[in-house]
């Protein structure tokens, strides 16, 4: 099996889909712009930590595991794995409805709001269904079905949350869409997968063998819940919850090119896999992953940069024209991890996920550093600052992985090419004082015909 073809071709189904998706989240961020507030932004963004924490605590990296599981043992340890992941679910979700009161205290907002939090835990309930359903997909790269399955996901989630926004429910809608997405894809993906979680039955033996992979693999996400939580507690403490609702949104705006990116790798993990089962080269998978991430990241970060001034004045409401400056920072965070993710697929891959753990931590420390430092006197943009050191940080891991696969050609023609074309666009819109959609389409077609000259077209892409 040609590995790096096969999944260049899953890759190109799965952006297709994801067009659609983006299309549908974008206008709904939009319309959501219009309809909410940058306060009511940062309730429901409040609510995150304690559900990402037990989203997190349910999983612990077992489905992960299971996209390694042998043919031999996969039907036992997949139903082993949600009956632990249903049990512990069902226990986080009532912890949370009595917790939450204490929750809306700590933050000093209003009474009744902790209802915002109640609603947004009721999706904990459903996501074992489709965590161990979408790792059987996963593992047998059946991608259309999983980009297929997020369409329904993301149509039925934004109907929801717009119609509710429309009723003036407020954070309350914010909240609904990721319970709607986790009843979705607990009735679907089972489906598609073929999987059926048969008679309750804990089987604790068959889930404390996959613990060994699985926790240094969910410690990484935990690090980086740890991370995103500098920008509730330290932001929100000191520049209060508008601030946390600006920098969670301009982050979402920002972060397309990176979720674009996140979408689609998701066929490395197991495109590794597969790639060592085969005794193949490794290292022409990795460059390769790489290489098609920068290039087709810098294509959406270059107008995205340049342009991001007069986007935003054109396509949101006055009252986020603060978070404009916000942009410049978290624009280029995509690049960084156009670098990193397919590095950590490959880490994953090999069974290392303690080497990304240590990088993850010391990037952890400078942002919380950073923050702690910077926002009381920077406010918003001290945060986002340090957010961009932390990536800084993290890409040192790219000479650990240089090392293990001995050596890793780095995509440098593409790098230069996005901050040499992003920064001249920059400077070319802020000089003509650009205004209207015909100049920002004629600029951004220019910006993005110069970075596709000058990166070029990557080999692999072609054919």
């Amino acid at each position: 099996m040609k590995l790096i073809p096969a999944a260049l071709a899953s890759g190109r189904a799965l952006l297709a889909r994801h067009v659609l998706v983006s299309g549908v989240n974008f206008a709904a961020t939009i319309i959501l712009a219009w309809l909410l507030t940058p306060s009511q932004y940062g309730i429901f963004a409040l609510t995150l930590p304690p559900v990402t924490a037990a989203v997190l605590l349910l999983d612990l990296g077992l489905s992960a595991a299971l996209v390694r599981e042998t043919d031999a043992r996969m039907a036992r340890t997949a139903r082993a794995i949600f009956w632990f992941e249903a049990a512990a679910g069902a226990v986080f979700a009532v912890a949370i409805q009595f917790l939450a009161p204490l929750w809306r205290r700590a933050y000093g907002l209003e009474p009744g709001l902790e209802n915002v939090l109640r609603l947004h835990a009721f999706a904990l309930l459903a996501l074992p269904f489709r965590n161990v359903a979408v790792a059987h997909l996963e593992r047998a790269m059946a991608f259309r079905r999983v980009a297929g399955l997020e369409v329904a996901e993301a149509l039925s989630a934004q109907a929801i949350v717009l119609g509710l926004a429309f009723a003036g429910a407020g954070p309350y809608a914010l909240a609904a869409g990721p319970v709607v997405r986790a009843v979705i894809g607990a009735v679907v993906a089972p489906v598609l997968a073929g999987f059926s979680p048969g008679a309750p039955r804990l089987d604790w033996s068959a889930v404390r063998g996959r613990l060994s992979f699985g926790i240094p693999f969910q410690a990484n996400a935990f690090v980086n819940f740890g991370r995103d939580a500098a920008l509730p507690l330290v932001v929100g403490a000191v520049a209060g919850e508008a601030a946390v609702g600006y920098v969670n949104w301009a982050t979402s705006v920002a972060n397309y090119p990176g979720l674009l990116l996140l979408n689609v790798s998701r066929l490395f993990y197991p495109l590794f896999v597969r790639a060592r089962r085969a005794r193949a080269s490794m290292r022409p998978a990795v460059e390769t992953a790489i290489a098609v991430s920068v290039w087709g990241v810098g294509a959406l970060c270059v107008p995205l940069l340049g342009l991001a001034d007069p986007l935003v004045r054109l396509i949101f409401a006055e009252r986020w024209f603060p978070a404009i400056p916000l942009f410049y920072f978290l624009v280029p965070i995509n690049v960084f991890l156009a670098l990193l993710v397919p590095a950590t697929a490959y880490l994953n891959s090999a069974g290392l996920p303690h080497v990304r753990l240590a990088y993850a931590l010391a990037g952890g420390v400078v942002l919380w550093a950073g923050a702690l430092g910077t926002v009381r006197k920077w406010g918003m943009l001290g945060y986002v600052a340090s957010n961009v050191a932390m990536n800084l940080v993290e890409s040192a891991m790219l000479r650990e992985v240089a090392r293990r696969l001995g050596g890793l050609a780095l995509p440098w023609r593409s790098l230069a090419a996005a901050a040499a074309c992003a920064l001249l666009l920059l400077a070319g819109v802020r000089a003509a004082g650009v205004e209207g959609w015909a100049a920002v389409i004629g600029w951004g077609i220019v910006g993005a015909g110069a970075y596709l000259l000058a990166a070029g077209f990557p080999r692999d892409l072609r054919g």
